[in-house]
């Protein structure tokens, strides 16, 4: 299973433009409001927005923070 999940807030400037980043990057994902969703952000460990949460093969990468989500993007668009 692959998916790409982004802890964001309503109120967060920096989830804006993560996800900017990412739908330049063509990058498919799904956001999720960590402030609506408090239990799947406590599943994922989340603690700051942005927060990207990648699932692939049983395996979960945590990108935390817009300069490391840009950065991934900026890597995936490659």
């Amino acid at each position: 299973e692959e998916k790409t999940l982004l802890f964001a807030t309503s109120t967060c400037p920096n989830c804006k433009m993560a996800e900017q980043f990412l739908n330049k990057a063509g990058i498919a994902y799904e956001k999720i409001l960590a402030d609506k969703n408090p239990d799947l952000a406590e599943q994922y460990d989340i603690h700051q927005a942005p927060t990207l949460v990648v699932v692939l093969g049983g395996e979960v990468e945590k990108i935390v923070n817009l300069s490391n989500i840009k950065a991934y993007t900026e890597k995936a668009a490659k």
